[in-house]
């Protein structure tokens, strides 16, 4: 159910939910569910692990998000006849993180306004 844009707005509904980048663990499951069922690829041969750890290496400081994982995927999937580990670490590499430095700081001084310190 969505909530009408009437009463969205920051003085009847000042309602705020974090949701962080996808951590290692989150970012292989995501990498996992977009290529599960793929069928120009071997996910036996694929290091889901590293593909997380290639792609949440420029945090703190910076991130990709979920929708741009599976971007990854789509251009993969795309772009070879059968995808190896190589493609994907290529298109990571190549892809901008969505979520820029200003933008983390802003959403780390928000969650921790929010949320405080005790994760």
């Amino acid at each position: 159910m969505e909530i009408p844009p009437a009463i969205r707005g920051p003085k009847r509904m000042p309602i705020k939910v974090c949701i962080d980048p996808p951590d290692e663990t989150n970012a292989a499951l995501v990498f996992e569910h977009y290529l599960k069922d793929c069928d120009n690829i071997d996910l036996s041969k694929i290091d889901l692990d590293e593909l997380a750890q290639t792609l949440c290496s420029v945090q703190p400081e910076r991130a990709y998000n979920n929708s741009q994982i599976e971007s990854i995927c789509n251009e993969c999937i795309e772009s070879s006849d059968t995808i190896t580990q190589e493609d994907l670490i290529y298109h990571i590499k190549r892809e901008t993180p969505g979520i820029d430095r200003e933008s983390m700081a802003k959403y780390n001084e928000e969650k921790e306004l929010l949320v405080g310190g005790d994760e």
